[in-house]
């Protein structure tokens, strides 16, 4: 099973937040295996962006997030534009850290 780590990026530390809302935050992946920082992903009211520096940012699809699952729709950079290709995860909360594990995901390209 895959997991992925999302930590709260500093520039939305200071923004008060509904419990277990992800629009209009910021967060930056890491390779749980190496520690190794990754990209940015920007959330939107309904749409991700991700981003190598914080500057220049890219959609990467559309996304619903209801209390713990998260789920990934028209993924057209991943080659998932049919909206059947739909990613389900599952968010857990650990302070400032979010763990998407992965329950389904038809898109072989985006799991």
């Amino acid at each position: 099973m895959k997991k992925l780590l999302f930590l709260l990026s500093i520039t939305t530390a200071t923004i008060s937040l509904p419990a277990q809302s992800l629009a209009w935050t910021t967060w930056q992946d890491y390779d749980t295996a190496t520690s190794t920082p990754g990209l940015f992903w920007n959330f939107t009211a309904d749409s991700v962006l991700f981003s190598p520096d914080m500057i220049s940012w890219d959609v990467i699809g559309g996304y619903t997030f209801v209390p713990n699952t998260y789920k990934m729709v028209d993924d057209p950079i991943a080659g998932c534009s049919n909206v059947t290709d739909t990613g389900v995860y599952t968010a857990t909360f650990l302070g400032d850290t979010m763990w998407l594990t992965l329950n389904y995901d038809s898109c072989t390209e985006r799991s």
